[in-house]
């Protein structure tokens, strides 16, 4: 019987090459995995409030309860915002509660640091009682980055949000 005197295995620089390799290739797809869902954090909160003041300025429309509706805007220890009835706002008092994620902020031009502000729509016009204008911003490594959405409502009532642009994207109408 003759023996094949060829060994059949890896050597040891060919698992070294392979393993550079898989580590030069994550070191430049892992920031972007992460970027990504951080844009996409961003755009589902920028989503979710347009979606909460929308349901407010319904509730308050049709008049559910019998009271006025408002969204409380907190840049507080933690951020979040939250839909309520009646004028004030309290724990007892809130329908719908949402903390930002982590790595989303408000940008304190627009809401200053332990700040709050609440829209309360009128019932039956559903107009708001101050128009707001809302800039959230995903922060990387506790600095704000480029990317932002933005969420507003006009004096009119009218509800608008603009979550960030896709990659190659450069406005709204493209």
């Amino acid at each position: 019987m003759k023996q094949d005197s060829k060994n059949r295995g890896f050597s040891v620089i060919e698992l070294v090459l392979v393993i550079g390799i898989i580590v030069v290739i994550g070191a430049f797809t892992l920031p972007n995995l992460l970027g990504r869902k951080s844009v996409n954090d961003l755009t589902n909160v920028v989503n979710q409030m347009s979606i909460t003041l929308r349901e407010a300025q319904s509730r308050a429309i049709s008049q559910s309860g019998g009271v006025e509706w408002g969204v409380r805007f907190d840049n507080g220890n933690p951020p979040y915002f939250a839909m309520f009835s009646t004028p004030i706002y309290d724990s007892t008092t809130r329908a719908i509660y949402n903390r930002l994620p982590q790595g989303i902020g408000y940008v304190t031009s627009t809401l200053d640091v332990n700040a709050s502000i609440s829209v309360i729509f009128n019932q039956i016009t559903g107009r708001p009682s101050q128009p707001i204008f809302l800039i959230l911003y995903i922060t990387r490594g506790g600095f704000p980055s480029s990317t932002i959405g933005t969420v507003a409502v006009a004096t009119s009532g009218a509800v608008t949000a603009k979550p960030p642009l896709p990659p190659g994207q450069e406005s709204y109408e493209d």
